[in-house]
């Protein structure tokens, strides 16, 4: 009898030892939250949509196979967001939520054209007065800033702008952008997106036109171009 007592006894104490005597999770310290790892909460002040128009040049006249459209959303820029810029009096920081793709004149693949690239995750934006940017850089847009009148805007450039973003496989392609007032109200402003009232709504259109391959035939190189534009709205 006692031995049996004492057997449980010695079973009881050995489970109260294996009960007390825990380990923590592998790479639990290392796992462990820190404040880096916090979300970072942004004051959003631009929303608005960016466009890609692909298409080719046909006497003179744009004709439009596809276009990427993607909704944006900024926030100003701590830091520079884009490089050689001393000038630039409004620095923001851009997200692109999603992009849709549409097609037109069924005249390329849907399945291999370069319709179907789009932006990376984010990118840079900035914009610097108009007569403050370097003329000797290119006389031409110099010249297109003040004297070119998009039908989409209200007049010439009321600055200049910069990114970061280049088009995949064109490393020797330099952005060249004007920010414009826009001529209308911009689509944008009605969605729910926009968490703010309009204090100001700009049209960006780019200078240059990229090429793409998406109309390559067997014949030879028939090379398309690309139009960037974008409409904002922007918080004050």
């Amino acid at each position: 009898m006692s031995r049996t007592v004492s057997s449980i006894a010695c079973l009881l104490t050995l489970a109260t030892l294996a009960m007390g005597c825990g380990y923590q999770p592998l790479g639990l310290a290392e796992n462990h939250p820190s404040v880096g790892d916090s979300i970072i909460e942004r004051d959003i002040v631009l929303c608005g949509e960016n466009r890609f128009e692909v298409g080719e040049y046909v006497d003179n006249v744009f004709r439009e196979d596809c276009r990427l459209t993607s909704r944006l959303k900024g926030w100003v820029e701590s830091g520079p967001a884009v490089d050689g810029c001393p000038s630039c009096s409004e620095i923001y920081g851009l997200t692109v939520l999603d992009t849709e793709v549409e097609y037109f004149n069924g005249q390329i693949d849907q399945e291999e054209s370069e319709c179907n690239f789009g932006l990376a995750g984010g990118f840079g934006l900035a914009f610097a007065p108009v007569e403050q940017f370097p003329i000797d850089d290119s006389d031409g847009f110099f010249s297109w800033l003040n004297e070119h009148e998009p039908d989409e805007a209200a007049g010439t450039a009321v600055r200049y702008a910069l990114t970061n973003w280049s088009p995949s496989g064109s490393s020797d392609w330099t952005a060249r952008l004007g920010l414009f007032d826009s001529a209308d109200p911009v689509p944008s402003i009605q969605d729910e997106d926009c968490e703010f009232e309009s204090d100001r709504e700009h049209f960006v259109k780019g200078f240059w036109y990229y090429n793409t391959q998406h109309l390559l035939k067997n014949s030879g190189a028939q090379y398309g171009s690309v139009r960037w534009k974008m409409d904002l709205v922007i918080e004050d």
